[in-house]
């Protein structure tokens, strides 16, 4: 089964790396790609940023937030609930 999960914080990431690891074909999105992976900072929370993690979870995908949506036979909302709405949209 093909997952795209909409977000890429701590929630996104585990879920993610959990399904990935169960064989699942995973996308995880974001609203700019290149400003993720840009980012060299860890986040709020001390977690490193988010390319570091993609390069350990090489089996996923990263798109933005609607080729994540299209990707996904299943899609999980991993944003937070502020911003789940303006994603959503975003995400088709």
């Amino acid at each position: 089964m093909k997952i795209g999960i909409v977000g890429t914080g701590m929630v996104g990431r585990s879920v993610g790396a959990a399904l990935a690891g169960r064989g699942r074909e995973t996308m995880v999105g974001t609203r700019d790609v290149k400003q993720t992976m840009d980012r060299t900072s860890e986040d709020m929370y001390g977690n490193p940023p988010f390319s570091e993690w993609i390069r350990k979870n090489r089996g996923i995908k990263v798109g933005t937030f609607a080729e994540a949506a299209a990707h996904g036979e299943l899609i999980v909302n991993a944003t937070e609930g502020v911003h789940s709405i303006e994603a959503l949209k975003l995400s088709g």
